[in-house]
């Protein structure tokens, strides 16, 4: 049997469905299985065991246009799928897999959409339960049963031989070694940037032999870190790959970040994590793994998950949140 999972879009969303490959190979032992996500995910499956195929579909960029449509839908009838399973939600991509001759097609019987699936599952309320149960439970429907929901990537030796490099080049006699996530996707869920160099600070004090790489998907003027920092910091903002900031977060003793794909990485690779939440809930969208970790969330001012991006309050939810807590937490989770 071909089965085919249309992964959502996000790098943490795709994380938290990472269980249901092992489970369904466990259900059907010789299906083959194959998954449609977007580009900027797609390295998060490359080297995982039950993945025989990624396929990669980017609608808001490279595949929007009808003609790059038309193209995917010649695609998917030459794999010839027997089932889809559509984690995502929209029509469009219901659509595509009707069209591509896939012949079972199961997901959540949204009104648009549910006259093009064969096995319509009722909707569930996404903000009522963890966004992991929300995807499995459509595996749960066709008699799936998950046993292990522990999320994992998978990294190959030639970035774990990349982070080892870095490592030896700016770190090799550092005791410590700290991972700061410094933004996520969404503005509101960052937390100041300047709460991160006043974190810094702290754990400079006490902690003598340590050393904090800075990541985030897209370059930042790290300047406000650097000017006194240099021999305590590495800036990485914007130079790795996702691989690569997996194998960097593997080498790490913590990683530090707001609600976010990195967060969930470094959670999937059973590292030692904070998480800070302000207008998400990490009811829905805490860390699903194995790794020790503490989420720290003070918003029991505001209904969450928030989307408002013009806050009236400022974005308290983050910023009660100081860095002299953090600093609390990560020496507890080091030992310290």
């Amino acid at each position: 049997m071909k089965i085919l999972i249309f992964e959502p879009n996000w790098i943490g969303d795709v994380i938290f469905t990472t269980p249901s490959f092992k489970a369904i190979k466990e259900k059907f032992i010789h299906s083959f299985i194959g998954v449609v996500v977007p580009k900027r995910c797609s390295e998060l499956l490359k080297h995982h065991p039950f993945v025989d195929e990624v396929i990669e579909f980017n609608e808001r960029n490279e595949d929007r246009s009808l003609k790059k449509k038309i193209s995917f839908i010649r695609k998917l009838k030459s794999k010839k799928y027997d089932v889809v399973l559509l984690f995502h939600r929209s029509f469009t991509r219901s659509l595509l897999c009707f069209l591509g001759g896939i012949k079972q097609r199961i997901g959540y019987a949204f009104k648009k959409r549910a006259f093009l699936l064969t096995k319509k599952i009722p909707p569930l309320n996404k903000d009522s339960l963890h966004k992991q149960d929300y995807y499995l439970k459509i595996l749960e429907a066709i008699g799936v049963e998950i046993k292990d929901k522990n999320c994992q990537v998978h990294l190959s030796q030639k970035e774990r031989k990349w982070a080892k490099k870095i490592i030896e080049e700016t770190a090799l006699r550092k005791k410590y070694l700290i991972g700061l996530n410094l933004v996520t996707n969404w503005g509101p869920k960052n937390w100041p940037l300047f709460y991160f160099k006043e974190l810094i600070e702290i754990l400079k004090k006490e902690l003598k032999e340590i050393k904090f790489f800075l990541t985030s998907k897209n370059k930042l003027d790290c300047g406000q870190f650097l000017k006194e920092d240099k021999d305590y910091i590495v800036d990485l903002t914007g130079k790795t790959t996702l691989l690569q900031l997996g194998a960097l977060y593997e080498k790490m003793d913590l990683v530090i970040s707001a609600d976010s794909g990195p967060l969930h990485l470094a959670g999937a690779l059973n590292k030692k994590y904070i998480g800070i939440y302000g207008p998400t809930n990490p009811f829905l969208t805490g860390v699903r793994s194995k790794a020790e970790g503490k989420i720290i969330f003070k918003n029991n001012f505001c209904p969450t998950p928030c989307y408002i991006k013009k806050c009236l309050k400022d974005f308290l939810c983050m910023k009660i949140i100081t860095p002299r807590e953090v600093s609390k937490v990560a020496l507890e989770l080091i030992n310290i």
